[in-house]
């Protein structure tokens, strides 16, 4: 499923965005869940609203996480872990965010301090949306233009202009592109780095609308309804937004190129490719050609420039493939009165099932065995 987000008019912020989604079906119980938590590792009182209010004529539903307690930097690792015992969340995606929140802190202050988002809603916002996110089974989100608005805002450093400092420098990093016509602060540093983390800013996909969530801000503008609505999609076929890194590589030998590709893959590109190649004057040479995820892009042009000694990267984002529904299917099969457990990849189009059995299963069996690899491979797909 892909959830559009449209942020376009009034912005984002972490309580509209967990709004939507549980108006478009996810369970408010998860969020409750998460305060408990909270309320207990922080000995503290945290109180939870649900209710429909109304922008500007426009329905919506509005959460609120009442608490005046804080949180430290300190106390991050320590809230996740014990809220992994009870709540399924992406982990990684949620470190990704505060990591992102406290570079901006960083850049602007010149310390990583959590100041005004040190509220406990800041880390019920985050774990929330992607607890939430995975009851919905949303497995892409895509997202409008964000609207962050313009003027002078109030905070504990004083009056500054909008949007926040944080904000733009989230906005800066991530070249997410924004708009500013609301004469207010429209959008939150929680809910730009939420976006910033997981979202592809792009155009709304020819599908079919299964749900629409509405989110209501806690302000009333005068510009436009203050509602974020959350679009549930379907897609005819499932696809995704990778990265491709590319890099040449002119005066490295066989082995290096070998362990260059086994690290890549254990740090987690989808795929690596070595293309031999001429370069100037005639030189010849490898283009190392890495897939991987979004998130993955820094991590492995680190990795990249690391173990090849190269001069840079590049990268080419943007890049969508279609990509059949697929899964993972266990069978157990007997080969030579010995039963073996193999891994069988499934994929579907168009009605159509495709299989095959995965090859670290096929070769561990064959080196145990002492047969030929096709032997054993022709046997996995007789038996499937």
């Amino acid at each position: 499923m892909i959830a559009y987000i449209d942020a376009s008019v009034s912005g984002v912020s972490g309580d509209m965005l967990l709004s939507a989604l549980i108006d478009c079906g996810a369970r408010l119980e998860i969020i409750s869940d998460i305060c408990r938590v909270v309320e207990n590792l922080l000995n503290c009182k945290i109180k939870v609203k649900f209710y429909e209010v109304k922008r500007k004529g426009i329905k919506a539903k509005k959460l609120d996480i009442i608490s005046d307690s804080k949180f430290n930097i300190e106390d991050i690792p320590r809230i996740l872990d014990e809220v992994e015992k009870s709540v399924e969340f992406d982990r990684e995606f949620v470190e990704n965010v505060f990591k992102t929140i406290l570079d901006a802190e960083k850049a602007v202050h010149g310390e990583a301090h959590l100041h005004e988002l040190s509220n406990v809603d800041t880390i019920i916002d985050v774990v929330g949306f992607s607890s939430l996110i995975k009851d919905l089974n949303i497995e892409k989100v895509l997202c409008s233009k964000i609207e962050v608005g313009r003027g002078i805002v109030k905070t504990s450093h004083g009056f500054l202009s909008s949007p926040a400092f944080i904000t733009a420098e989230i906005l800066k990093k991530f070249k997410i592109p924004f708009r500013a016509r609301i004469n207010a602060e429209a959008s939150t540093p929680t809910g730009v780095a939420i976006l910033a983390n997981i979202a592809r800013f792009d155009e709304i996909e020819t599908s079919r609308i299964i749900d629409i969530g509405y989110g209501a801000g806690e302000k009333d503008f005068v510009e436009a309804p203050n509602v974020l609505r959350i679009f549930l999609l379907e897609s005819e076929m499932k696809s995704e937004y990778i990265s491709i890194l590319e890099t040449n590589l002119d005066d490295v030998t066989g082995e290096l190129i070998g362990n260059l590709i086994d690290v890549l893959y254990r740090e987690g590109a989808l795929d690596v490719q070595v293309i031999q190649a001429l370069t100037k004057k005639s030189r010849p040479s490898f283009i190392i050609k890495v897939i991987c995820n979004l998130s993955m892009e820094e991590k492995l042009s680190k990795i990249l420039i690391k173990e090849s000694g190269t001069l840079g990267v590049r990268i080419f984002r943007a890049e969508k493939r279609h990509v059949a529904e697929r899964k993972i299917l266990k069978r157990k099969i007997k080969i030579k009165n010995r039963e073996f457990e193999v891994r069988y990849k499934i994929s579907v189009e168009n009605d159509v099932k495709h299989y095959k059995p995965e090859f670290d299963d096929i070769k561990k069996i064959a080196e145990e065995l002492k047969l030929p690899f096709k032997d054993v491979y022709r046997e996995a797909i007789k038996r499937f």
